[in-house]
């Protein structure tokens, strides 16, 4: 994720990918729906694939369908979190921005 985040979809990201993913096997079927063609792709995983095979599988699934558009980091700094949001969205979560700005808060007390 780090990758994509900083460099978007390169070449180096995708033979790492495929490198991860080269026993996946997908087919692509193609149905007639309301008079429209339409590509379906069917992965086979293996049963139980490790976290990493699961986890590259997933991303190169989110990142072919346009889901990654719009990714953030977290704007705190001691939070490794991305996260799709708003435009104006700068943290993960609500918990996430109260902590920031309570640090924020406490730094500046302690320069005063």
């Amino acid at each position: 994720m780090d990758e994509y985040f900083k460099n978007g979809l390169t070449d180096y990201l995708l033979n790492k990918l495929n490198e991860i993913l080269i026993n996946v096997k997908i087919q692509c079927l193609v149905e007639n729906m309301e008079n429209k063609l339409s590509a379906i792709h069917v992965a086979y995983i293996p049963k139980k694939p490790s976290p990493v095979v699961f986890g590259a599988y997933m991303f190169s699934h989110v990142t072919s369908l346009s889901g990654l558009e719009g990714l953030k980091r977290c704007y705190n700094k001691g939070c490794l979190k991305f996260f799709i949001g708003r435009s104006n969205a700068k943290w993960c979560s609500s918990s996430c921005g109260s902590k920031y700005r309570v640090n924020k808060m406490r730094k500046k007390k302690k320069v005063s």
